[in-house]
């Protein structure tokens, strides 16, 4: 069989093109067997595969998609592995450093969550524990914490000449104190996955919540996670309460204060990246929608009459 050339994009690839190239990987561990793809729909950077080797044999392939060099697959990569290794994530099979293809276990019992599975109070701890866990690990090869995102973000848009409306603008404005007083407060740095979307987060009945793609992973500010989930999610009140308690062994206004600043971060981060990839990615996505979705929740947020307390706090 004469060899298959490696493919400009190897997301480009249908089904039977995938088949014959992915054995001509560097040290892909089934030679000789014709893997048999479906298509995974409704990745938004990537293209996902399920992959049959023999019955009962079914992985899960990860293909990087266009334009999205950004991504450090060797930290993604390395990220995975630690949580693998604790049972948080599916477990590893294959990776090749040079394309940033990835085969993990697939999770057959699984599906992804839906906001609605995760805002049960016993799931919201069982997430904090998750990353309570997660981030007792070793640091990862790279370290980007959510303020640096947001600055590499906003220097994205400047490149793309995007000019933000006065709204948004106004938004910034009000966001860069709270910044400024996080950082100047010191960072906590903890390996973090950094990617809260509900899609992420495998759950089955009776079975431990384990977390996939880790393509945003990087060393980061201990909080931003908590602060993400409890922001994205809207949880207040007892789930609050218990989601910091779980994660941190206690719950007291300091804690909560640094949660929600970097919870509000978490948004302004989101918006930043959407708006860039609606100019960069086609996908069926509405990266324009979406942000505007993480604009007026930030929004909510510095309305808030505690906003200034909880920069005070930090």
């Amino acid at each position: 069989m004469n060899p298959v050339p490696a493919p400009a994009e190897p997301a480009a690839l249908d089904a039977a093109g995938l088949a014959r190239f992915l054995p001509t990987l560097p040290g892909w561990p089934w030679p000789g067997l014709t893997p048999a793809l479906t298509i995974i729909p409704g990745g938004r950077t990537n293209r996902t595969w399920r992959m049959q080797l023999e019955p009962g044999a079914d992985w899960f392939v990860k293909i990087p998609g266009p334009h999205t060099g950004y991504i450090d697959r060797g930290v993604a990569h390395a990220a995975l592995r630690q949580a693998a290794g604790l049972g948080l994530a599916p477990q590893v099979a294959y990776f090749d450093p040079a394309s940033g293809i990835e085969v993990t276990e697939f999770l057959a019992a699984y599906h992804s969550a839906t906001e609605g599975e995760l805002c049960r109070t016993d799931r919201l701890v069982e997430i904090a524990d998750l990353h309570r866990r997660l981030h007792a690990t070793a640091l990862l090869p790279a370290t980007k914490t959510i303020f640096e995102m947001i600055d590499e973000h906003l220097e994205q848009l400047a490149q793309l000449a995007l000019a933000l409306p006065p709204w948004v603008q106004g938004i910034l404005a009000r966001w860069r104190p709270a910044q400024q007083a996080f950082v100047a407060s010191g960072i906590d740095l903890v390996p973090s996955h950094n990617d809260g979307n509900p899609l992420n987060y495998m759950v089955a009945e009776g079975l431990p919540l384990k977390i996939i793609d880790f393509d945003y992973a990087s060393n980061n500010e201990r909080c931003y996670e908590i602060g993400s989930l409890t922001q994205g999610y809207l949880v207040e009140t007892a789930d609050r309460a218990a989601m910091l308690e779980a994660y941190f062994g206690r719950m007291e206004p300091a804690l909560d204060a640094r949660v929600r600043i970097a919870g509000l971060a978490c948004d302004i981060k989101w918006a930043l990246w959407s708006l860039m990839n609606a100019q960069v990615l086609d996908v069926d996505f509405d990266f324009a929608k979406f942000a505007m979705g993480k604009l007026v929740n930030a929004e909510r947020t510095m309305a808030h009459p505690g906003f200034e307390r909880w920069i005070e706090a930090l």
